[in-house]
């Protein structure tokens, strides 16, 4: 267990290797894998080991960084919505 659903977030992890469930209940959501972010909703209001500066700078600069996160999100968005 990573962390659980209205946990506080104070960082966002990169899954280095194997695999991440993401559940609601007793239904799996999204899998990640290597290289993919988890936890970076929390990024959007309080950043911590990716800080406000670092995240905006991400965005502005780095190829694709936005794209992948909205990406992420719509995914996750619409598994939430199928489970519920």
């Amino acid at each position: 267990m990573v962390f659980n659903k209205g946990d506080p977030g104070s960082c966002m992890y990169v899954v280095q290797s194997g695999l991440i469930e993401m559940v609601i209940g007793d239904k799996v959501i999204e899998v990640c894998g290597p290289n993919e972010a988890i936890g970076f909703m929390s990024m959007i209001d309080e950043l911590s080991l990716i800080d406000q500066r670092k995240f905006r700078f991400m965005v502005d600069e780095v190829p694709n960084f936005a794209h992948y996160i909205m990406g992420a999100m719509a995914r996750r968005i619409r598994g939430m919505s199928q489970v519920m």
